[in-house]
């Protein structure tokens, strides 16, 4: 044997005999099928090494021989052919209670374990206090196994094997019992384990522990192993190919696999891969609710909240506590709402009236607020799918949080059925438009490779778009992976370029926040100043980036050469959704600050910015068209854009509606009334800027006809909450008057 290796198989085969049906043949007596007697090899030629102090994990569908993979090397079962040698004492644990004596107490079956490894009563006597201990179970170890559940009798099993002295241990599913502590604590033994080189081959359904507790897996399927590699990465493989393929998922969900049983009950809801069946829909969501699984729990406590009896009721209520003491924001949301009484029932009836109103007026921003009250007040899944419908319009109308919130409900089906290619579509789109949750999900669903196939060069990709927008677990992630040439080729320097940016980005406020308080003393340094905005500036921050720019215009010091990547950065940022860059942007080029003034280039920035929902941008872009610069002018066009921000409370919008709708061309009552009304709204609600507007307004007699003691009254109302300019004009008035 290679001595780095702890177990060496080389081509081994196993064939059991097993009784089918035999279709050529008719009933005989009492109506009994005949059977015929076929060979199922369940391994075919199997090599492999596994090295001394691999934590291997094993994968596969029930039937797979992932089980008899493990008994062979235990020695309980031998190939037909082949060879399989092993280097060291082997322990093992390949079903509940094998080698327990059901009528010995606990501590008599410890002693028999331990011959049945090799060891003696007297070494047994140095280490059973330890596995007592480590048990857990020392209340009952005097006490017959058979009186045991199978979850001590597991537990009672894996402290003896964790600590005698072997070389190579074997388990077979122990994780699924025991208690959460006590398989934390086996986990981390079995990492302990590993790192002291001793060798662990472990068969499981959960993939979960596969990947956190192993180092390597291998995955069989059809008596070969189709996958063998880092834990992670084959797990991940394996779960995607069991969420794709139906016919894996149904068969865990029979073997009691909880999030098969979960994803069988959302494609019998959904109608994918078998068809609709609201009976079979709630009875798989019930079997994995009944084993705990969150989601499960949520969607099953939805259905026996509809059906309304009082046992059904309870029964809901505690699934909700279940789901949200395991972090489930949806439950914590329904226990709360649990609490409602009819005035808030009512209310919530109101908002949504409100909402949906929003809505349907086409503003994709309200659409998605419509969108996002309707999924956190939804009970039920029509209710969800109403969410998601109008989560749609948002995104088809071009709002990238809507489009990532698509995305999200189609990987995890809610409101819809689950649609991995379409969630990945929706993820990209969202991504191109710079839209930074996406970027990230992506780039880690692209990673991990668990809903679609894994693809590094996505991910970096992704990650790298991410990290030049400034978000420090991005660049991170991208130093890390120029460092070991994952996705992309290694590349020291760049690696390191990434981790001092990432280092930057952790203390962007707090250089913000001492160079501006250090560039306004008396013994302030430009160069030690400008050096720490250009700290802050690396790390994606648009302020610090115009902070700098801007100062070197103003004092005349602007390097095109110089400040070029800064410029450079600044318009990256704006090009992928950030707000405040694409505003700047449309600043720099529409005030001809820093670059050529260019207002076809300005009102493109600022068009984006709009977009994204920015009312100053759209008020500019109104300005553009009442003004003609960089488009033809079209007063219809501007209306429509400065009441747009009007109505998410831009004064200066209002006050454009007002006066281009008083008097003259484009004069129009009922608009000037409603932007009056507006603003009005506005001041009654203490926006002190609108209760000066309106003074100006009644006194000067600009955009309405005037009215002293209106515009008396507005200032008073400024001056109470102390607004200055209202005292001073309310006293010009009143020395007016007198």
């Amino acid at each position: 044997m290679d001595p780095k290796n702890a177990i060496e198989i080389r081509n081994i085969v196993k064939t059991f005999k097993i009784e089918v049906e035999d279709p050529e043949k008719k009933g005989g007596i009492l109506n009994r099928n005949h059977t015929k007697t076929i060979e199922n090899k369940v391994l075919d030629g199997i090599t492999l090494d596994i090295r001394k102090g691999d934590v291997l994990g094993v994968l596969g569908r029930n039937g797979s021989g992932k089980s008899t993979f493990l008994s062979m090397i235990a020695r309980i079962m031998e190939p037909d052919s082949g060879t399989i040698e092993c280097s060291g004492k082997v322990a093992s644990i390949l079903e509940l209670g094998m080698g327990f004596h059901q009528d010995m107490s606990g501590r008599e079956n410890i002693y028999l374990k331990g011959e049945l490894y090799g060891f003696s009563r007297k070494e047994m006597d140095s280490k059973i206090d330890r596995i007592i201990e480590y048990s857990g179970i020392s209340k009952y170890i005097d006490n017959p196994v058979r009186t045991y559940s199978s979850g001590m009798s597991g537990r009672l099993a894996f402290s003896i094997m964790m600590n005698v002295e072997s070389d190579i241990m074997l388990v077979d599913e122990i994780l699924s019992v025991g208690d959460a502590a006590f398989m934390a604590k086996a986990k981390e033994h079995f990492k302990k384990l590993a790192r002291s080189g001793k060798t662990v081959v472990f068969v499981s359904h959960s993939i979960n522990d596969v990947a956190d507790m192993c180092n390597r897996a291998v995955w069989i399927e059809d008596g070969k192993i189709i996958r063998d590699g880092k834990a992670k990465d084959v797990c991940a493989e394996y779960q995607n190919k069991m969420s794709s393929s139906p016919e894996i998922v149904a068969d865990l969900a029979e073997a009691g696999v909880a999030e098969s049983q979960y994803e069988l009950a959302m494609m019998y809801r959904d109608g994918t891969n078998f068809g609709k069946s609201e009976e079979l829909y709630k009875e798989w969501m019930k079997k994995a609710a009944d084993q705990g699984h969150t989601l499960a729990q949520v969607e099953y406590a939805d259905i026996l909240l509809e059906r309304g009896d009082e046992d059904d009721i309870s029964e809901a209520t505690s699934l909700y506590q279940s789901a949200a003491n395991k972090g489930n924001n949806d439950a914590r949301m329904k226990i709360a709402l649990f609490r409602k009484n009819t005035d808030d029932d009512d209310l919530r009836t109101e908002i949504k009236k409100i909402f949906l109103k929003m809505a349907e007026e086409g503003d994709p921003i309200n659409q998605f607020r419509c969108a996002d009250y309707l999924l956190k007040t939804a009970w039920t899944n029509e209710d969800r799918k109403e969410a998601f419908e109008w989560f749609l319009k948002s995104s088809e109308n071009g709002y990238s949080n809507a489009t990532h919130q698509v995305a999200l409900m189609q990987r995890d089906g809610v409101g819809t059925a689950k649609n991995y290619e379409e969630m990945e579509k929706n993820l990209k789109k969202a991504s191109d438009s710079g839209f930074l949750p996406s970027i990230i999900l992506l780039a880690d669903i692209y990673l991990q490779g668990r809903l679609i196939p894994k693809n590094e060069k996505g991910a970096f990709e992704q990650y790298l778009k991410g990290a030049r927008l400034g978000n420090g677990k991005c660049q991170y992630q991208v130093a890390v992976m120029y460092r070991d040439g994952i996705g992309t080729e290694i590349d020291v320097d760049e690696s390191e370029k990434w981790f001092e940016r990432f280092s930057y980005s952790t203390t962007i406020w707090n250089n913000i926040w001492a160079a501006d308080w250090a560039k306004m003393q008396d013994d302030s340094d430009p160069a030690l100043i400008e050096k720490i905005y250009l700290r802050s500036a690396y790390g994606g921050n648009t302020i610090a980036l115009s902070n700098i720019l801007n100062t070197a215009i103003a004092n005349n010091e602007f390097n095109e050469k110089k400040y070029d990547d800064l410029m450079n950065s600044l318009k990256f940022l704006a090009e992928n959704g950030n707000i405040d860059a694409a505003r700047r942007m449309g600043n720099h080029n529409y005030d001809g600050v820093g670059v050529k003034k260019d207002y076809t280039t300005a009102i493109k920035w600022y068009e984006k910015a709009a977009l994204l929902g920015d009312q100053w941008s759209k008020n500019r872009i109104g300005e553009m068209y009442r003004d003609g610069k960089g488009v033809e002018r079209d007063i219809p066009r501007a209306l429509e854009l400065f009441s747009s921000a009007a109505i998410q409370g831009n004064i200066p919008s209002i006050m454009n509606v007002l006066s281009l709708t008083y008097v003259g061309e484009y004069s129009d009552a009922d608009r000037h009334e409603w932007a009056l009304n507006l603003l009005i709204s506005l001041a009654e609600g203490g926006n002190q800027d609108a209760m000066c507007k309106l003074g100006n307004i009644f006194l000067d007699g600009t955009h309405a006809s005037r009215n002293p003691v209106k515009a008396s009254y507005w200032y008073e109302k400024g001056a109470s909450v102390g607004n200055g300019w209202c005292s001073m004009r309310l006293d010009q008035l009143n020395n007016t008057a007198r």
